[in-house]
């Protein structure tokens, strides 16, 4: 993780210059691999439903292909859009938990004026009017899973449905 996040991004300089100009307080965030077709549903529905929190697509895609229909659909649709660097894990878990490492470190934690901050999985569609980005004063929130580590009662949040209070989060590191 250490090596991976500090890997370049040849679109995060320029994402993280659009990202800053229009000073949102809140951004969600998904991880996109491979699949264009569940990127255009998900900006579809995050457009009629909750068009008041940005979305940006940081896109962990293994195939040329795929990362350029996804970049595509981005720039069809007004939406910030990163091409993550090469992941050199092969499980699609670990993948997927580095990817939001690399967003985290080099994408967030640069936005001084972001307040609160998500991460949505790229199949997760909204369905109804809302605003994902909570307005509680917990430092975090999403949908609490028991950890694999069972006898100590340990728990996570599901890096598919997670949020932050970003500055409080960020002083944790």
């Amino acid at each position: 993780s250490f090596f991976y996040e500090r890997k370049p991004s040849n679109s995060a300089e320029q994402a993280l210059t659009k990202l800053k100009s229009k000073a949102e307080k809140e951004l969600c965030i998904t991880i996109a691999f491979n699949t264009p077709w569940t990127i255009e549903l998900l900006i579809d529905s995050w457009h009629h439903y909750c068009n008041e929190t940005p979305l940006l697509v940081a896109d962990n895609s293994n195939r040329h292909e795929a990362s350029g229909d996804i970049r595509k659909i981005c720039n069809a649709k007004n939406i910030t859009y990163i091409k993550l660097p090469k992941n050199p894990v092969k499980h699609p878990s670990r993948s997927h938990g580095l990817a939001l490492n690399w967003t985290w470190r080099n994408i967030v934690v640069n936005l001084e004026h972001l307040e609160r901050v998500g991460f949505i999985d790229h199949d997760c569609y909204p369905i109804k009017q809302c605003s994902p980005n909570y307005q509680s004063s917990a430092l975090a929130y999403g949908i609490i899973k028991s950890s694999w580590i069972e006898e100590n009662n340990a728990k996570n949040l599901w890096a598919g449905y997670m949020f932050f209070q970003q500055k409080s989060a960020t002083r944790l590191q």
